[in-house]
């Protein structure tokens, strides 16, 4: 089996601990009572973790449909779908749950109906519980690509490869035209720059990474080499956002960084096993990113509204804070995963089952 198809990848599980410690990074230091402008500076990129997870996302669920195509000739893709839905649904809806209330009570927000749906990346602003943007943007991705990979095999049997292929490429780069044509700085946030056809194409590379995994190219000659060549590509395009405007960051920007964390996680998959990738804190991280993720908004938004009350000389304890701060989101998240998220995915594995167990 091609060992970018093998049950688990501890290499991609280090990459999905780098992603969200990207984004809990860049949050800590947004939500920190004061920070010198230097951290502020090197943290700023992490909020592009999500685009790195959505270049995983891709890959991911990719694998899943290409792996079942190969082994059953044909995709289920209600199940397909369903399997999707259960594996994020019901820990997000109590994680909405946990955000509306506090929202509610310290701010007296109404709920928003949207939500339930995964639309609200679709408001003009987000009024809370706002990183679950990212999470629309996913769910529509699942919802349509079974159908989409359907039709492109449908399509295989009777278009001309090259007209398929320039097919394909348009419409990954249908997202990059929508962004350069449609963006408008200072909007606020929210639909201009939250919409899911905006993000579509850094999920699509990441199936697209998937299937040049399936397929082994035999012109990959090192991937351990390039590896480290599309790291020093992303950590470059990340530290180039510093010096870029909006308006090229999500334009083309956004295009470059799709291209090379898709390649990044696809070379990550193939390429020689790194030691720290089995490291219980990678492992623990990286299981639990989904969890993190949607819970630790939650958690800083709290230690900052108890920051607030404390002497301004403390606040002042950028370091301490932010370890604390750190600290508290990852381990509420972990928590999150071994109370909530975990059981409920063995609830879904015990009466939805893949279709692989099934067969077994």
């Amino acid at each position: 089996m091609n060992p970018a198809f093998a049950k688990r990848i501890p290499n991609l599980d280090l990459v999905r601990a780098v992603a969200i410690l990207m984004v809990v990074a860049y949050h800590v230091v947004q939500w920190l009572p004061m920070k010198p402008k230097w951290l502020v500076f090197l943290s700023t990129p992490g909020q592009y973790g999500v685009n790195l997870f959505f270049a995983l996302s891709g890959f991911l669920v990719g694998s899943l449909y290409f792996r079942e195509k190969q082994n059953f000739g044909s995709v289920d893709k209600t199940r397909f779908i369903l399997r999707r839905v259960t594996r994020t649904v019901p820990a997000y809806l109590i994680a909405l749950g946990i955000s509306f209330a506090g929202s509610s009570i310290f701010e007296g927000e109404k709920f928003e109906w949207r939500y339930l749906l995964f639309l609200q990346n679709f408001m003009v602003t987000i009024p809370y519980f706002k990183v679950s943007w990212s999470l629309c943007v996913e769910e529509h991705f699942y919802a349509a690509l079974p159908f989409f990979l359907a039709a492109i095999y449908a399509a295989h049997k009777r278009i001309d490869s090259l007209l398929l292929k320039l097919f394909i490429a348009g419409i990954l780069l249908l997202p990059t035209y929508l962004r350069i044509t449609e963006f408008q700085p200072g909007q606020p946030f929210g639909a201009s720059t939250t919409a899911s056809q905006y993000y579509m194409d850094s999920l699509g590379f990441g199936v697209l990474a998937a299937w040049v995994a399936l397929n082994g190219k035999s012109w990959i000659k090192d991937a351990n080499r390039s590896v480290l060549l599309f790291l020093f590509l992303s950590i470059t395009v990340l530290i180039g956002t510093e010096f870029a405007t909006l308006t090229q960051i999500f334009g083309p920007g956004l295009l470059i960084m799709g291209i090379c964390f898709a390649a990044l996680t696809y070379f990550s998959s193939v390429s020689h096993q790194l030691a720290i990738s089995s490291h219980a804190a990678v492992k623990t991280i990286a299981a639990a990113s989904y969890s993190i993720y949607i819970t630790h908004a939650v958690v800083l938004q709290a230690l900052q509204m108890a920051m607030r009350k404390l002497p301004e000389s403390f606040q002042s304890l950028w370091i301490v804070l932010g370890i604390i701060f750190a600290g508290a989101a990852l381990a509420v998240g972990v928590v999150f995963y071994k109370l909530i998220e975990l059981p409920l995915l063995r609830v879904r594995d015990r009466y939805y089952p893949s279709r692989k167990a099934l067969s077994q």
